[in-house]
């Protein structure tokens, strides 16, 4: 079967999609002709907003949660139960309506079942798979969310004020404050969603981008409801009910469609757009101006606004805190990783050792040393002894490991101020800028050759591995480019003459790499 191409997809979130449209169609037409009187309208809009979350988008979710894994399946899961406790609150909402024939609006038991709602998604949200970010990025991202709630409640405080709707009100303060709740929570929402968008690649058929929509729809059913219950009391069959029923309904789409690549959906940490940052600023000018004209009016702030203006403050602060420890750790980061990028251009990173071009610095500042103070340096060639058997016997993992052995072996021996190099494949390279001459240097290298004969353990073997070292010594004038070339030299007429040998170089050395028949590889023995 063979998986479905990118027109494929988008054919299918488009039917998708337009499958919401009929329901959505049905369901206004019931709540505005209202056919069979208002209380059969009342009682069908009611079952209708209790299907939606747990007959459509609960099993949906549910569906998504078991095809996904790791934190995709973890934000479905919390979907999921949003879902279900949205679901939940709108079922008790239909027995006291249905039932015990309570239609007047206010609190209620069903306001546990929606206020426990906006946990979970705010949960799903934050599971939903993107960019790590610092702990700092991530509280930010709540503060601009909050930030975005103070900005726009005193906006619609204000006006609500300005309006009468709090003062003609039947509700209690607490009514009040939870009717205010829920847009609030709902902007918080669209935030973290905004946040997750910008901050990743995401293509149009991206479930996420759905993900807002169904939110914003449940942010309008909120919103919309605030004034129609400040002023006559909410009821339902209202057609703000359309909104909630909409906003389940496109939920369940966004989890039975495609899931998208991750490449998709990443991108990597510091690459999101300048103007996020001034998203949280657009509401906070528009309460500044209405403040200036609710003050340019003579009217004041009411202790509402009063706190809303504190709190707004606090979470300025806040925010810019938040801002520079986040660049703080960017460029820590930046720093760790300019320093990992330097060490990398020098070492080996299958070893650790020294490489070439650090071996060759480092060799050339020697001889430059060398021509003041008139010290003896040597360069040693060392390469292992029918290392190619063990690749092709037990395979490079186990080759690889074999020479992360010898390179910790051999840097327990050499001396302080040598520098030991892997040149690369299994050849390494010492250099002794202090080595006391070409006998102090052999006796040296004899104790190191020594120290090879031990087998070696890995994995489950017992591996015996020897080498065969070359070295060449310069007094004086002697240029690298002719050192290294002598002590290779040295090397493979130590491999000619029968391997597992030290070789000075000698001027009458002629370099040659015509080998007489190598020597047998240890047979590798297998651990007990």
């Amino acid at each position: 079967m063979t998986a479905p191409t990118g027109t494929d997809v988008e054919r299918r979130v488009r039917w998708m999609a337009a499958g919401t449209i009929p329901p959505v169609a049905a369901f206004l037409l019931l709540v505005t002709v209202q056919p069979g009187g208002p209380l059969i309208a009342r009682n069908l809009d009611d079952l209708a907003q209790a299907s939606a979350p747990l007959l459509v988008a609960l099993p949906a979710c549910w569906w998504a949660a078991a095809r996904a894994t790791g934190r995709l399946r973890r934000a479905w899961v919390f979907f999921a139960l949003f879902a279900a406790s949205w679901g939940i609150g709108q079922v008790v909402w239909c027995y006291l309506e249905i039932v015990r024939h309570h239609p007047e609006s206010g609190s209620s038991w069903a306001d546990v079942g929606y206020l426990l709602a906006l946990p979970f998604a705010a949960a799903a949200i934050a599971s939903y798979p993107g960019p790590r970010l610092h702990w700092a990025g991530r509280f930010r991202t709540l503060v601009d969310g909050l930030l975005v709630v103070t900005t726009l409640l005193f906006v619609s405080w204000t006006i609500a004020v300005d309006a009468g709707g709090l003062t003609r009100s039947r509700e209690t303060v607490l009514q009040q404050v939870t009717l205010l709740i829920f847009p609030s929570a709902d902007i918080i929402l669209l935030a973290m969603l905004l946040a997750a968008i910008v901050r990743g690649t995401r293509k149009w058929r991206d479930p996420l981008l759905v993900i807002v929509a169904s939110i914003f729809l449940l942010f309008l059913g909120d919103s919309s409801s605030i004034y129609v219950g400040l002023s006559s009391g909410y009821q339902t069959g209202n057609v703000v009910d359309v909104f909630w029923f909409a906003s389940f309904l496109l939920l369940a789409v966004a989890a039975v469609m495609p899931v998208p690549a991750l490449p998709d959906i990443v991108r990597s940490e510091g690459q999101e757009p300048r103007w996020i940052e001034f998203i949280p600023y657009i509401p906070l000018a528009l309460a500044l101006l209405m403040g200036v004209v609710q003050l340019s009016r003579g009217n004041g702030f009411g202790a509402g606004e009063e706190w809303l203006v504190l709190a707004t403050a606090v979470l300025l602060v806040v925010r810019q805190y938040l801002f520079v420890v986040e660049n703080r750790a960017l460029t820590s980061r930046l720093q760790e990783m300019v320093g990992d990028l330097e060490w990398l251009a020098l070492h080996d990173p299958l070893t650790g050792l020294a490489n070439r071009t650090l071996f060759n610095d480092r060799l050339s500042q020697s001889l430059a040393e060398q021509r003041r103070d008139h010290r003896n340096i040597s360069v040693v060639y060392l390469d292992l002894d029918d290392f190619k058997a063990v690749n092709d016997r037990f395979g490079h993992a186990t080759g690889d490991e074999l020479l992360r052995a010898v390179a910790g072996r051999l840097s327990g021996e050499v001396r302080d101020g040598d520098t030991l190099a892997r040149l690369g494949g299994d050849e390494f390279a010492i250099l002794m800028p202090s080595s006391g001459g070409p006998a102090t240097t052999e006796a040296i290298l004899e104790r190191l050759l020594a120290e090879l004969d031990e087998p070696f353990r890995v994995h489950d073997y017992r591996l015996a591995m020897r080498a065969s070292v070359g070295f060449a010594s310069s007094e004086g004038g002697t240029s690298a480019k002719v050192l290294i070339q002598n002590a290779d030299d040295a090397m493979y007429t130590a491999k000619a003459e029968g391997k597992h040998r030290v070789c000075a170089y000698d001027r009458a050395m002629h370099r040659t790499r015509a080998h007489g028949p190598p020597a047998s590889p240890k047979v590798p023995e297998r651990l007990g």
